[in-house]
């Protein structure tokens, strides 16, 4: 699925919960809007996952 987002903004990834490494966080508002983008433009089956692959993608995180 691909999904679209506006209204959000971002900031530097500071504080003492950091729930990733990145540099940058996005922060969502009360304005903050997330729909399913719809489009033969964006390929859905690009890649293939097996479970073994999404188990240590997840463990990774």
């Amino acid at each position: 699925m691909v999904f679209t987002v506006s209204s959000f903004d971002f900031a530097c990834n500071g504080g003492s919960y950091r729930p990733s490494h990145n540099e940058y966080k996005l922060n969502f508002t009360i304005n903050t809007k997330v729909k399913i983008f719809k489009s033969s433009l964006v390929p859905t089956n690009m890649y293939s996952f097996t479970r073994h692959m999404m188990f240590s993608m997840i463990l990774r995180t």
